[in-house]
Order: C-alpha cells, then structure tokens, then sequence
C-alpha cells in the first residue's frame, strides 16, 4: 500500500519535497523526505563545511540517495566537482532523481563501487529495492535477498583516467574500507586529501580485514586520525565494536 501512495505522490510531486538538514536546503524525492531527522551527522557536516572550498573536488565513495552529495554541491558551487559513487542499481536511480530535481550542475554520478582495483564486484542486498539499509554491501549475510554485478575502481585508477586532485574524500562502503584505502596509495602521496571515513567493526571482520590493517594503513599514509575533533591512537582505534567515523588529514 506504501508503495502505492509513494507512486502517487510522485506523479503530482515530480520535483519532491523540500527538506532543512544542518543549516541547509535541499530537494528529496517525495518518498524520502522523511528518511532523515534535521540534526543527521552534524559534527560531519560541519566538519566539510569548515574545510572545502569552493574549488575543491569530492568524491563521495557510498553516496546513497545524495545527502553529502547535494550538501557538496552547495558548497562547491560551480566550481568545483562531486564525484557521487553508489553501486546499487536501484539506490542510484533514486540518487540521479535527487540530483535532477536539485537541479545540480557540478555532479557526476557513477554507477560504480570503490574497492583496491579496477574490475567487477559481486554486491549483496538486502531490501527489494537497495534503499533503506545500510547493509548493502559485499558481505553476504542471512539478510541477503538479491545479489548484483557492479562494476568497481580504485581510486588511484579512478584519479589517474579522469586526470583528477582529489582534495576530499567522504568514504563510507560497508566493511569494504581496507579495500578502499588500498587502493588509494598514490592519491594520499600526491594530493594528501582529508576526510571522513565510516568503520564498520563487524563486516570488516567478515572480508578479512581488521580495524588494526586500517589504522596501520592510514599512519602508513602519514595521516592523523580523529574522533569528535580528538586525536585517537591504535588502542581506542582498535577496541571500537560498532559503527563509528573518523576524520583524517594528512600531514
């Protein structure tokens, strides 16, 4: 029956609804304009409001229905790009909606996922429709309904064939971190981006990779890592059991 309401309000509201998250403005598809409460992530949105600049280029690695997407966006303007990757065939669509009623002319939307080479994934979901869940993602789990091909990058490669400085990078890819960060040696030497990255202890676990490789990657990397604006070390790195985010700079 949702559903149903949901196709109905989208033939008379085509342009969605317009929701106020962290100080800003932006349009939802009328299904979703709900999905988050006004405060959502603030310390992160704050944190890219006070770094980027307007001739930044983003890549947002996990970029959903395009919260940080369009949030980017505002901030860059004209001048700068966001490069948006979401790998679920059925969530990008609903992110290429939010970009076209946003009416955002610095976005480029790729139907991709990110991981330590270029090539193709295996990706897991577990709604009907990819949206809705945050574990969607390479791990297979008993909440698995469907399972798609998605093509995937490096970031390196990504950063090499589009001639790219990747000043940011908000990365949040359910459990596939160390992958991501692997293959994004030459971008953290060359261009020394900042960012945010979300950890997920638990599906990290079930690809074969620790928070211990993640951290010794990114000190490998000369970065310094903080939580909630605090320097962090290996020890409380390391202990963390469930969902959290990082900052990281390098120096």
């Amino acid at each position: 029956m949702k559903e149903l309401v949901y196709k109905f309000l989208k033939i008379f509201m085509p342009n969605g609804r317009q929701v106020h998250l962290n100080q800003f403005d932006i349009k939802l598809p009328v299904k979703y304009y709900r999905y988050y409460e006004p405060e959502y992530e603030e310390n992160s949105f704050i944190y890219f409001k006070n770094k980027l600049n307007e001739n930044s280029t983003v890549l947002d690695i996990g970029a959903h229905i395009g919260i940080y997407t369009m949030f980017f966006s505002q901030i860059l303007h004209k001048k700068g790009k966001v490069y948006s990757f979401e790998p679920t065939r059925s969530t990008y669509q609903v992110l290429l909606d939010t970009i076209r009623i946003n009416k955002s002319q610095n976005v480029i939307p790729i139907n991709a996922a990110i991981s330590d080479k270029d090539g193709e994934l295996v990706f897991n979901l577990t709604t009907s429709t990819g949206v809705g869940s945050n574990s969607n993602s390479i791990v297979k789990t008993n909440n698995t309904k469907y399972s798609e091909i998605v093509k995937s990058y490096s970031i390196d490669n990504f950063k090499k064939i589009n001639n790219l400085k990747i000043d940011c990078l908000k990365i949040d890819v359910e459990g596939a971190e160390y992958y991501a960060l692997l293959g994004a040696k030459n971008t953290f030497e060359e261009d020394k981006p900042f960012g945010i990255l979300a950890l997920h202890p638990s599906q990290l676990k079930e690809m074969g990779s620790t928070l211990s490789d993640i951290f010794d990657v990114l000190i490998a990397y000369n970065c310094q890592l903080k939580f909630e604006n605090e320097p962090i070390d290996k020890a409380w790195f390391i202990a963390q059991n469930n969902l959290f985010d990082i900052t990281f700079e390098v120096f």
